[in-house]
């Protein structure tokens, strides 16, 4: 059986069945590596999505496309119908939880804070601060800059 990517899509049923087959993978097979960030950590598929057939028939009605990823809305949420929906690769990368320090590391050397964050590969640096609150505010604002 070959192993989809999470989300992957490749046109046709066959590919809902592998994005309902790696939900269940991610919940409830603690030997693939996204286990703990999944089932790992108490996510949970709801029984309405038990069977392929359900899931496979809510994802046609619910904007599945070919391109798109199953996505969680509330991502320390579970997987059912009123937290999932179809959306873009980056769209869904947005949606992931942070640290509250993510984009930010401290330069000893310097004895500041550095805002930096990758978007499409690319590093955008957005300056320099004394405190930790100073760079959050600012790695918001180039956060904001940089997804509009």
């Amino acid at each position: 059986m070959s192993y989809y990517t999470h989300g992957e899509t490749v046109g046709g049923e066959s590919s809902l069945w592998g994005v309902w087959h790696n939900m269940w993978q991610r919940i409830r097979n603690p030997n693939i590596p996204e286990y703990p960030l999944y089932g790992g950590r108490g996510i949970t598929i709801c029984d309405e999505w038990t069977d392929s057939s359900a899931f496979i028939a809510w994802a046609k009605e619910h904007g599945y496309q070919k391109g798109l990823i199953i996505d969680r809305t509330d991502v320390n949420g579970n997987y059912c119908p009123d937290n999932c929906a179809f959306v873009t690769a980056r769209k869904s990368a947005l949606n992931r939880r942070k640290s509250p320090d993510y984009g930010i590391s401290f330069s000893s050397r310097i004895n500041r804070f550095r805002i930096r964050l990758k978007l499409n590969y690319k590093e955008h640096y957005g300056g320099v601060a004394v405190t930790i609150e100073e760079a959050r505010i600012l790695r918001d604002k180039l956060e904001l800059k940089l997804n509009r």
